[in-house]
């Protein structure tokens, strides 16, 4: 992994135990990142099933007036999903 901060001019002003402290500071935060968006797929995992969602397929190979019909079915049933 690079990160470009690292390469700054301010970074090597830094001693190395401040260097040190940047280093852990950058591994904390990609985990936590990490651990947030192990979360968000865990919820969207549940979310896809309640909604019924199917997966994704380009818009160019789906006609307009369909993708206006799922639209409206999704919104109906985000809709009643909050409601419940």
């Amino acid at each position: 992994m690079q990160v470009e901060g690292l390469n700054a001019k301010s970074y090597s002003t830094l001693s190395p135990a401040g260097r040190f402290k940047v280093v852990v500071l950058i591994r904390n935060s990609v985990e936590e990142a990490w651990l947030c968006g192990k979360d968000l797929l865990r919820g969207l995992e549940h979310a896809y099933r309640e909604l019924e969602l199917a997966r994704y397929q380009r818009p160019e190979l789906v006609e307009i007036g369909t993708l206006r019909t799922r639209m409206k079915g999704l919104e109906t049933r985000i809709e009643a999903a909050k409601a419940a």
